[in-house]
Parts: structure tokens; C-alpha cells; sequence
């Protein structure tokens, strides 16, 4: 699911952070495992962050409850490309 840049993130080291703050340069992914969303509610899920050099103006936030989205990002991957 992709997620706007407000939506709050609670890192293994207890910072609360919007996505949109931990959006990595442009050009690069960026990955979080066993994070919440929303407030705690959600999680343990997985982020992949992504900024394209040719789309700075909208970067991809996508959350995904699959152990191993890192190395299986499938359609994001294409997305990410795109």
C-alpha cells in the first residue's frame, strides 16, 4: 500500500518520524524492517522508500506486512522505475 508523507512511523529505536522526513536523496531507495504505522497500531510491517531523479516532486512511500519485501519488491521495484 503507498502511503502519504504525513503518515507517522515508529522506528525499532523508538523515534516517531513522518515517512516523508526519512525519504532518502533523489535517485535512492531507502528500506525499514519491523516498524508501526498510524499511531502503533499497524505493524510489525516493512518500508520501502524511494525518491526518482525524475520525479522528486513525489516520492513513493510503500508499506507491506511480507517478511521479506526488501528482496522481493516485484511491482515497487518497476514502480520505483518508473
Amino acid at each position: 500500500m503507498r502511503l502519504t508523507g504525513n503518515t507517522l512511523v515508529h522506528l525499532k529505536t523508538a523515534l516517531i518520524s513522518a515517512i516523508k522526513d526519512l525519504c532518502p536523496p533523489a535517485g535512492e531507495k531507502r528500506f525499514f524492517h519491523e516498524v508501526s504505522i498510524l499511531g502503533a497500531a499497524v505493524g510489525p510491517v516493512s518500508l520501502a522508500l524511494a525518491c526518482l531523479v525524475d520525479s522528486r516532486d513525489d516520492p513513493w512511500f510503500v508499506v507491506s506486512d511480507e517478511p521479506d519485501f526488501r528482496e522481493d519488491v516485484g511491482g515497487v521495484r518497476l514502480a520505483f522505475r518508473h
